[in-house]
């Protein structure tokens, strides 16, 4: 019998069991309900817990590649806009004869004239590194005859005084650093034992050297030649009475200072080109000196270059 409970009159009943699956009337209340079908428990398989998938298997080593000799493709190093370049290399083997040919050139200048004073394109005084130490130009007598009867006397070649307290120095700067650096470029076995103390600085004295001369050049130019001293003060003497009688007249001065300097212009005096030509041998001469101290520090570098691009 199976024991249920009656879904319509809320009563315990006994129904036999071989009603489970059908429908049939409670006993009590005559009304049919489900009997629900006999229930039979069935042993099933255990199930089998999920094992986790296998790691993926690592992947095989690709073959190491075998080196091939690929020429490196060429850089554009040209800046945008740019198509062609020249460049030069700045030998240290033609630099280290710069000062000694230099230094050579400005020797044989000294004996030429670097001052002059003419008249109607002719010299009549004329003024080099020499003559600046006695302070005794060269002089056509002639064309100086003529000059006087314009100039007062003394005459220019008595006027002109020795400036021998700076050439001096100077001449005595440029040969030696002459014979520096020739010493430097022969590579004489005797002159490096003789100057066994000096050899290893050879190119602080050359500098040095280099260095004091052009000193000593431009200071005498900034002061003027003994010739160009003597003209100026020739010719202002020319003009002195005419100023003392101007006074402290501003105007008055500057006018008489306009007609000196148109009489300065009248004698020709000038500068020549070797004198210009010296001053610039000059600072060649300490730049290449300079530059041989910086190539020497480089040590194996290569070296530097100059590039011009366009």
């Amino acid at each position: 019998m199976l024991k249920l409970l009656c879904p319509n009159c809320y009563k315990s009943v006994s129904v036999p069991e071989s009603a489970a699956g059908t429908e049939t009337p409670c006993p009590e209340c005559q009304a049919p309900f489900p009997v629900p079908a006999k229930y039979t428990p069935a042993v099933g398989a255990e199930p089998v817990a999920a094992r986790p998938a296998p790691p993926p298997a690592p992947p095989a080593p690709e073959p190491a590649p075998v080196p091939t000799l690929v020429p490196a493709p060429a850089v554009d190093w040209l800046p945008h806009g740019y198509t062609r370049s020249r460049g030069i290399t700045i030998s240290p083997n033609v630099v280290a004869w710069i000062p000694a040919v230099s230094l050579a050139a400005i020797l044989v200048m000294t004996f030429l004239p670097w001052v002059e004073l003419t008249s109607r394109g002719h010299p009549v005084y004329t003024q080099g590194a020499w003559r600046s130490i006695t302070g005794r130009p060269t002089r056509d007598i002639q064309l100086e005859d003529l000059m006087l009867k314009e100039l007062p006397p003394p005459s220019l070649y008595d006027r002109t005084a020795a400036d021998w307290y700076i050439m001096l120095p100077y001449l005595f700067a440029v040969f030696a650093a002459v014979a520096v650096a020739w010493a430097d470029r022969l590579e004489s076995a005797a002159v490096e034992k003789r100057m066994a103390g000096l050899w290893p600085f050879r190119h602080t004295v050359l500098a040095s050297l280099a260095g004091a001369a052009l000193l000593l050049l431009a200071i005498e130019a900034t002061r003027g030649f003994g010739l160009e001293r003597a003209l100026n003060a020739a010719v202002s003497e020319k003009f002195a009475e005419q100023r003392e009688k101007a006074g402290n007249v501003a105007g008055e001065q500057k006018k008489i200072d306009f007609y000196e300097s148109q009489e300065l212009a009248k004698y020709g005096l000038e500068r020549t080109t070797w004198l210009t030509l010296v001053m610039l041998l000059h600072a060649v001469v300490l730049l290449a000196m300079l530059a041989r101290i910086g190539l020497a520090r480089r040590g194996d570098k290569p070296p530097p270059r100059l590039v011009l691009q366009y």
